[in-house]
């Protein structure tokens, strides 16, 4: 595997994780053993007000995961995708 082709697997994956996180955020909530969950009106600088939730481990409660402002979520995906589209096109204009 050459390095355009590590960066490219590097930029899907970090995608699919970003995917993954706006479904959490937007999914219904899920009991999970051993966690407790707090759901809050978080406050994004840019979008404003959303539902955040914050998941907390019991046996560790320093343990803590936020969900992030969707909206921003969403932004992140759509400048990677553009990102990884722009990439794509440069690396198959040099073959």
């Amino acid at each position: 595997m050459n390095i355009i082709e590590k960066n490219a697997n590097d930029a899907q994956q970090a995608l699919r994780h970003l995917e993954e996180r706006l479904k959490n955020a937007l999914a219904p909530l899920k009991d999970i053993v051993g966690t407790q969950v707090e759901v809050s009106e978080g406050h994004c600088l840019q979008h404003g007000l959303f539902e955040q939730r914050r998941r907390t481990l019991q046996v560790l409660p320093h343990v803590q995961q936020e969900t992030e402002c969707p909206a921003c979520l969403r932004a992140k995906i759509a400048a990677l995708a553009k990102r990884i589209a722009s990439e794509r096109q440069q690396n198959q204009a040099q073959f």
